[in-house]
């Protein structure tokens, strides 16, 4: 039972040691999938921008604070 185990460890450092070996450095690696991850996020909200009109934007802005100072002039009166 003894041998399997350190078998089993002898096949663990060495996939290890193999896996090293073909690999660049974790920061590149991390700096890499980060990067694409940023790029990637960043396309979907340029995108999805497009789409959205100008117009339409500021009409539920006008709208929402056209209704803030309504309240707030209602509240104002009431006292």
């Amino acid at each position: 039972m003894a041998s399997a185990r350190a078998l089993s460890k002898e096949k663990s450092k060495s996939a290890t040691a193999s896996s090293r070996d073909l690999c660049d450095g974790p920061s590149t690696y991390r700096a890499e999938k980060v990067d694409q991850v940023v790029d990637s996020i960043l396309s979907g909200i340029f995108f999805r921008a497009k789409g959205v009109k100008e117009s339409e934007l500021l009409k539920r802005q006008i709208t929402s604070t056209t209704t803030a100072y309504q309240k707030q002039l209602k509240a104002v009166k009431a006292e």
